[in-house]
C-alpha cells in the first residue's frame, strides 16, 4: 500500500508539473527511452536501461520544472527538491535491484516492501535469502548494488554528450558519489552495509585493504572525472543566474574533440578497478568510445591484477541500418591474453521517434561483462527499443 501511495505521488507531481502552456515546447529537449526485452531484475543492463527509462521520465518533467521555478531562490529550492526526491527513490530502486539479481542468481530470494518510510527507503526494502549460500556469493551480491550505481552514472554521461541538464547533472552526482557518501554513512558490515562488508570479505581473503583506502579510491575516481565539476558548474549557475543547461567540457586536439576520461570505479572479490572511458568526436553520431581498466592495488590492497582495453565505432551506416562494432580484451599485468568480449550493434530506425536495436556479444573471461555484470559466458543476443519523447 505504501508503494502505491509513493507512485501515485510521483505520478501527481509530474503531472502537476507537466500540465499546457506552463513552458514552450522547444525550451524542453527530446528525452529518449531504451527499453530492453530482458528482465531488469535479473539481467544488469536492463536494470541499467530501465532506470535511465524512469530517469528519462522524471527529467522531463524536471526540465519544465527548472524552466519555469527559476526566477527565485525558494522556488528553484523547490524544484531541486522534487527533482532529488524522485532521482532518490529510482537511484534506490536500481540499486537495490542489482543486489536481487546477484541474491536470484543460486537460488529463491525474497523481497518485499513496507512503505511505511518516505524518505529512508531501506527500511521499506525487504530482501532475503531463502537458500543455501556460499560466503562467495554472499560476497558478489553485497558489492552489485555499487557497481550497478558505477554504471549509471556512465550511462548518464554517454548519453549526455550535447547538453547537460540540470536533472542530468544531478543524476549522474547521486550515481558517481554514492559509493562515497556510503562509506561515509552507511552501516557496519553486520546490520547490512555494503562498504564495510566489501571491506570485512575482502580481509577474510587476506586483502588488507581498509575503509579509508575504499574511500580514497573512490575520492580519486570521483574528483578526477571532470564530469563531477561540470555537473556542479551546471547546478551552481542554475542556483544562481536560472541557467538550465550548458554545454559539457571537451578536450580540443587540432580539430579532434573528446571528452575527458570518465573514471568508474568497479568492485570484485578480488579487489577494484578503475575503467577509464573517453569518448571521441562526441558530437558526431559516428563517434568512437575507448576505455582502458587497470586495478587500483596502488591504493591499498587488491588481487585484480588484470587490464581490459579496447572501445566500439558508433553508428557506422549500413544500408538502412547502424552499425557499432565493439572488441575489449582483458590481459593480466604482463599483458598476457586472459579474456575478451567482442560483438555490435546494430539499430534501425523504424519513425522519426522510434528506433530498434539489436546487440549481439560474445563473452569469455571479460574483466567487465563477466566479473560485474554477471554476464554469462559466451553468445548473448539483446532486443530493444529506444523512444524519443
Amino acid at each position: 500500500m505504501g508503494l502505491k501511495k509513493l507512485i501515485s505521488s510521483l505520478v501527481l507531481a509530474t503531472g502537476l508539473i507537466c500540465t499546457p502552456n506552463i513552458a514552450k515546447a522547444e525550451e524542453v529537449p527530446k528525452r529518449e527511452l531504451k527499453l530492453d526485452l530482458q528482465n531488469p531484475v535479473t539481467n544488469f543492463e536492463a536494470n541499467s536501461n530501465y532506470w535511465y527509462s524512469a530517469d528519462q521520465i522524471v527529467g522531463k518533467g524536471s526540465d519544465v520544472l527548472y524552466e519555469n521555478w527559476k526566477n527565485n531562490l525558494a522556488t528553484k529550492g523547490g524544484a531541486f527538491f522534487l527533482d532529488w526526491y524522485a532521482t532518490h527513490f529510482f537511484r534506490f530502486l536500481t540499486h537495490e535491484l542489482g543486489h536481487v539479481r546477484e541474491g536470484k542468481r543460486y537460488g529463491e530470494f525474497k523481497t518485499g516492501w513496507d512503505g511505511n518510510h518516505w524518505v529512508d527507503f531501506n527500511q521499506n526494502f525487504i530482501k532475503e535469502y531463502q537458500h543455501e549460500h556460499t560466503d562467495e556469493q554472499f560476497f558478489q551480491a553485497a558489492i552489485s548494488g555499487l557497481n550497478q550505481d558505477e554504471h549509471n552514472s556512465y550511462m548518464t554521461f554517454k548519453n549526455n554528450l550535447d547538453r547537460l541538464s540540470v536533472h542530468d547533472a544531478f543524476c549522474f552526482l547521486s550515481n558517481k558519489w554514492y559509493d562515497v557518501d556510503y562509506i561515509m554513512t552507511g552501516p557496519p558490515a553486520e546490520e547490512g552495509g555494503d562498504p564495510a562488508n566489501y571491506i570485512e570479505r575482502l580481509n577474510d581473503k587476506g586483502i588488507n585493504l581498509e575503509l579509508r583506502d575504499y574511500f580514497l579510491q573512490a575520492i580519486v575516481a570521483d574528483t578526477l572525472s571532470l564530469q563531477t565539476w561540470d555537473s556542479l558548474e551546471v547546478i551552481g549557475d542554475y542556483l544562481a543566474f536560472g541557467a538550465t543547461s550548458k554545454k559539457p567540457f571537451m578536450f580540443r586536439l587540432g580539430r579532434t574533440l573528446f571528452t575527458p576520461p570518465l573514471i568508474n570505479h568497479y568492485l570484485t572479490t578480488k579487489g577494484s578497478f578503475y575503467n577509464i572511458t573517453s569518448i571521441i568526436n562526441p558530437n558526431n553520431s559516428q563517434s568512437t568510445e575507448l576505455s582502458f581498466a587497470t586495478p587500483v592495488n596502488f591504493i591499498g590492497d587488491g588481487k585484480v591484477d588484470k587490464y581490459r582495453l579496447g572501445g566500439q565505432l558508433n553508428n557506422i551506416p549500413v544500408g538502412k541500418y547502424q552499425f557499432s562494432p565493439f572488441y575489449y580484451v582483458t590481459t593480466n599485468t604482463k599483458f598476457n591474453h586472459e579474456g575478451y568480449s567482442a560483438g555490435f550493434e546494430l539499430k534501425k530506425q523504424l519513425n522519426k521517434s522510434v528506433d530498434f536495436r539489436v546487440k549481439l556479444e560474445h563473452n569469455d573471461k571479460d574483466l567487465l561483462e563477466n566479473s560485474v555484470k554477471g554476464e554469462r559466458e559466451g553468445f548473448n543476443v539483446v532486443l530493444g527499443f529506444d523512444i524519443k519523447f
